[in-house]
């Protein structure tokens, strides 16, 4: 949870009277609940509900509060609250400061807010903490500490994969209130909480959710916070009207604070733990080893079968490695790649600009004959997978044959070609876009893996490379990311990648270039002092090193320091097309 310091609720009107005393808090909170909702038999059939839930338990209150009650907070929340875009890799939404902070409020702009300072001392009750106690059998919680605020998500928001740990919170729940209370939301405007299994006996999460809840008027969800267990995402919202917002109140109830009954003081930090979505984060993997440039076999012996796609780019060349292309090269790269780009003169314009800035991009990079065949099959398969619709991304599409998802989800998702047999999904076999395949797999055997390429890369870049590898992605709309973490980097690389993300007139570009569908490559600073306790929580006002929209047949080069992270932001349902690029790092010696 996020406390700000710029003010965080709207003013009351000047010409408001205003009362000596604040509203008085009632002693008995039940009648701020749905009728009976206290009677042992809904305790019962709650509780019955919990246990027999999956992929972990958790438990759905519906209906829960006094509707006119539940009303009357909406209202304040839309009209009295000032909320803050919250935007970083792992999540987009709009956010008000913590409602724990209500009562620090000047006396004016705390009568502003009635039903909400009520709402959040019923949840906080003895009597409804006991009931949620009753329920999980989680133990005492406190009503000393509250935490809790109000969310907004409208079209494009979205929360990955996460397990709520942080500190000493014991159970996270959610209130929602969506725009319009006696309606249905309707599932295809997203936003259901997704429930992740793990997979086996480990503490990695599934590629995809065994579970969605779904959203409706006066429906409370919770589920006990458990490290590399509680597994749960916020699907994006699908909105073609400004007038579908997923309104909701996202909390968590802590464990007994000093003074209360059931404090401990052995009580850990359960944030601590290595199995936490973000400790794994923070942790990375090295994804799969680095080739030697002079060795046909992976740099880690023991972790080979990491990808199997690396054994088809061997190097097929002893010859000395040297900072000059002869006409042999030069003749091998141009049946791949645009020549002007093996122009001695073009060529040494672009080593001056990378020295300069670090970075370079090479547009219409794949020479005309291949472009036009990859965009046709790239078309084709996006049409065929229903992709490019605005549409909520359905999990498991175009996961077939040589595309396999490739996770841990905690970390990233995509399709990958080639990718390994335990990438978090089976070979589902069936239509797997062959053709698109096969010309993917010939520029990256060919062309990414060869000596002459990395020659070319050399030149224009002055590194000396030592090592390399890389895949095939294609990010699908509505499902696919990558979060910045850790990926075994231990010298800087020159990171390469081919982008092709069709885009079939003037406004698509400008709608990738905006970066407002996301599927951009940004470079950000690792936080040395990352000691904040979210998961999810990230420096949203940090400027990032460096941003690359997603285009069509460009190469971008990118000096990379092995301490600089990177990610793909989240690919919005709304983009126009999937995103797919051969991204391979070159290893400096």
């Amino acid at each position: 949870m996020e406390s700000q310091q710029a003010k965080r609720f709207k003013p009351a009107s000047p010409s408001q009277e205003i009362s000596e005393k604040a509203e008085a808090a009632p002693e008995n909170f039940q009648d701020c609940f749905a009728q009976d909702f206290f009677s042992q038999p809904i305790k019962e059939k709650f509780k019955s509900q919990y246990e027999a839930s999956f992929p972990y338990k958790h438990c759905q209150l519906h209906p829960i509060f006094n509707d006119q009650l539940l009303k009357d907070v909406r209202d304040e929340i839309l009209t009295k609250l000032s909320f803050t875009q919250k935007e970083t890799d792992i999540y987009n939404y709009d956010q008000t400061g913590d409602l724990a902070n209500l009562d620090g409020l000047p006396l004016h702009e705390k009568l502003e807010l009635p039903k909400i300072r009520l709402l959040r001392d019923a949840v906080y009750s003895s009597e409804f903490r006991d009931f949620v106690s009753t329920v999980t059998g989680c133990g005492p919680l406190s009503g000393k500490k509250t935490d809790m605020s109000a969310n907004i998500y409208k079209d494009k928001s979205y929360l990955l994969l996460h397990d709520d740990v942080i500190e000493d919170r014991r159970v996270s729940f959610i209130i929602y209130l969506p725009t319009f209370e006696g309606e249905d939301w309707v599932p295809e405007n997203g936003g259901s909480l997704e429930l992740y299994p793990s997979i086996g006996n480990t503490n990695v999460p599934n590629i995809s959710p065994s579970q969605t809840l779904p959203i409706s008027w006066n429906r409370m969800a919770f589920f006990i916070v458990e490290p590399g267990h509680s597994f749960h995402a916020v699907e994006e919202v699908v909105a073609l009207s400004k007038d579908v917002r997923r309104i909701s109140i996202q909390g968590w109830f802590h464990v007994p604070q000093e003074g209360e009954i059931g404090y401990s003081k052995s009580v850990k930090d359960v944030s601590a733990s290595p199995v936490s979505t973000l400790n794994q984060i923070r942790s990375g993997d090295s994804l799969f080893p680095f080739i030697p440039v002079h060795d046909s076999s992976p740099v880690d012996d023991e972790n080979k079968d990491k990808n199997e796609n690396q054994d088809k780019c061997k190097d097929k060349s002893t010859d000395e490695q040297t900072l000059q292309l002869s006409q042999e090269d030069k003749d091998y790269l141009r049946k791949f790649m645009n020549p002007e780009y093996l122009d001695e003169k073009i060529i040494v314009q672009t080593r001056d600009l990378f020295a300069e800035q670090s970075f370079i991009q090479l547009g219409k990079f794949i020479n005309k004959n291949l472009e036009a065949e990859i965009k046709k099959l790239i078309t084709e398969a996006d049409k065929y997978d229903g992709l490019g619709n605005h549409k909520v991304g359905k999990h498991g599409t175009a996961e077939c044959g040589r595309w396999r998802a490739r996770g841990p989800s905690v970390i990233r998702r995509y399709l990958e070609l080639d990718g390994p047999s335990g990438s978090n999904t089976e070979n589902k076999g069936g239509f797997a876009h062959e053709e698109l395949a096969e010309s993917l797999s010939m520029i990256r055997e060919e062309l990414f893996c060869s000596a002459q390429f990395r020659k070319w890369i050399e030149y224009v870049t002055s590194v000396e490379i030592g090592g390399y590898r890389g895949s095939v992605r294609r990010f699908r709309p509505g499902l696919d990311y990558t979060l910045a973490s850790p990926t075994g980097n231990t010298n800087p690389t020159i990171d390469a990648n081919l982008s092709f993300t069709v885009a079939d007139d003037p406004e698509q570009t400008k709608l990738w270039q905006s970066g407002e569908v996301g599927g951009y490559e940004c470079y950000i600073t690792a936080d040395e002092d990352d000691t904040q306790a979210s998961v999810y929580k990230r420096a949203d006002n940090d400027e990032p090193l460096l941003t690359v929209p997603a285009g069509w047949n460009t190469l971008n080069l990118v000096y990379c320091e092995q301490d600089v992270l990177k990610f793909v932001k989240y690919l919005s349902a709304s983009a126009p097309a999937s995103r797919l690029d051969l991204f391979y790092e070159y290893q400096s010696i």
